[in-house]
């Protein structure tokens, strides 16, 4: 493997990770929107304040972090190109695994990250939104959609987890296609 394969590996981990990121951002969107609905529907709730320009804010941030998500994971050759030195691309790394195995180890990790970071957390608002539930008090919006933000983040780390042999070789796909390619 050489020292330009590193880079791409990282560089597109990274991108898989603010994947994770943006799920929670996701959160913040709908919460925001929320009050944005309800500061226009009971103004008189929120002093009439205007929440419009703190949710495109965060709207804005959200969809900058998308993109820059997608250019990490969709562009990633083309950015370790900017990158990488010339030389990079012709000096060998002495590591022990093929690149698909590291995905597939990176993989695992960011998901037991992403699913012990968020399962305690999970865990305590599904409890008080079944206690409040059950003796019919009003549940909180900002707790569903953290409960449902979580539950997203807990499947894509099970997901991550799961299927990470799947999902490293087709991370890895790419460049043995072009090696068989050059191979002929």
């Amino acid at each position: 493997m050489k020292k330009a394969d590193l880079y791409e590996i990282v560089i597109k981990i990274l991108g898989l990770y603010l994947v994770v990121i943006i799920i929670n951002q996701l959160r913040d969107i709908m919460v925001y929107l929320n009050v944005l609905i309800q500061s226009k529907n009971n103004p008189e709730m929120f002093n009439y304040f205007n929440h419009t320009s703190v949710f495109l804010v965060y709207l804005i941030g959200f969809l900058i972090l998308i993109s820059f998500s997608g250019v990490l994971v969709f562009k990633t050759k083309r950015i370790t190109k900017m990158i990488c030195r010339p030389t990079d691309y012709k000096e060998q790394l002495m590591l022990v695994s093929e690149k698909q195995t590291i995905y597939e180890i990176c993989l695992v990790l960011i998901g037991l990250v992403t699913i012990v970071m968020i399962l305690p957390d999970f865990i305590f608002k599904l409890k008080n939104q079944i206690t409040l539930s059950y003796y019919n008090f009003p549940t909180n919006d900002y707790d569903t959609t953290f409960l449902v933000t979580s539950g997203l983040k807990i499947a894509i780390g099970l997901i991550a987890i799961i299927n990470s042999r799947k999902i490293s070789k087709l991370l890895a796909k790419k460049k043995r296609e072009n090696i068989d390619h050059e191979k002929e």
